[in-house]
């Protein structure tokens, strides 16, 4: 998870736990739920699916891979689907539920960038606009983790609430309680 995303974090307790939960992540069984928010205003769901690979022009980023012929700097790419589901609009802003089984780095961040819809507060995917908040970190939260526990085989779910700090933005926006 980047640096500047808060949220839920799974590690693993042993090497024989690891290995079976990074196999779980390479098959897609582990599900990841994002809330977060973005520039620009939205509607419905959208599934992005764009390759990403190591942006060429800076090697901290990562950049979507949208036709075949993009081949940025002969880079490996990696298969990676984002699903947005737009919970509300507001002010210019849209409140998404994102949903990913893949893991790339940057994923979520290089698709929305792609997708012409930055998170908020974004340093490194943002465009460089400014954060009117003053939030000082990206709009992105770790929600909602399922995957199948390594030694008893049952499913599990963990679930983080908003934090404050992005709660107070939506409050700001209108949007906090008018969401599932």
């Amino acid at each position: 998870m980047d640096r500047d995303t808060s949220g839920l974090v799974l590690v693993a307790k042993d090497q024989d736990s690891f290995q079976e939960l990074r196999s779980q992540f390479r098959r897609g069984l582990v599900g990841k739920r994002y809330w977060a928010l973005v520039w620009g205003r939205m509607k419905g769901e959208q599934v992005l699916a764009y390759p990403l690979a190591h942006d060429p022009r800076n090697r901290k980023k990562m950049t979507a891979v949208r036709t075949a012929e993009e081949k940025p700097g002969g880079a490996r790419k990696w298969q990676a689907s984002t699903r947005l589901k737009v919970l509300r609009s507001s002010h210019g802003f849209t409140f998404l539920e994102i949903d990913i089984s893949t893991g790339v780095t940057h994923q979520i961040r290089a698709h929305l960038e792609a997708f012409g819809h930055p998170l908020l507060g974004d340093p490194l995917y943002g465009g460089g606009r400014p954060d009117p908040f003053g939030l000082g970190r990206q709009f992105l939260h770790a929600c909602d983790l399922r995957f199948r526990h390594p030694r008893s085989g049952l499913d599990v779910t963990v679930t983080s609430p908003l934090p404050e700090d992005l709660g107070r933005v939506l409050d700001r926006l209108g949007i906090r309680r008018s969401w599932p």
